[in-house]
């Protein structure tokens, strides 16, 4: 698989996931009309280098969920130091 595919399965797999969670309703409101999801990683790089390779695709998400689901959609990143430190919080 070449890194062209990973990073589209990566972000199909990403689009569809935090799609369930908005039609689930396994988020929480921030204000009228916007729909916060929590996205979280553990850090198996820098912190920074993961929001840099994140980000830009958790952008694109809320853009195109914002369009589909026709309200602001935030996400907001939750950097884990560890796997396990991860799974517990």
């Amino acid at each position: 698989m070449t890194s062209t595919s990973v990073s589209r399965a990566c972000l199909l797999s990403l689009t569809l996931a935090l799609s369930l969670l908005a039609v689930l309703g396994s988020s929480s409101s921030v204000a009228q009309n916007t729909l916060r999801l929590d996205f979280g990683v553990y850090s198996s790089n820098k912190p920074s280098a993961m929001v840099k390779l994140f980000r830009p695709i958790l952008k694109e998400l809320e853009s195109d969920m914002s369009r589909k689901l026709g309200q602001k959609v935030d996400i907001r990143m939750q950097i884990a130091k560890d796997y396990d430190k991860g799974i517990s919080d």
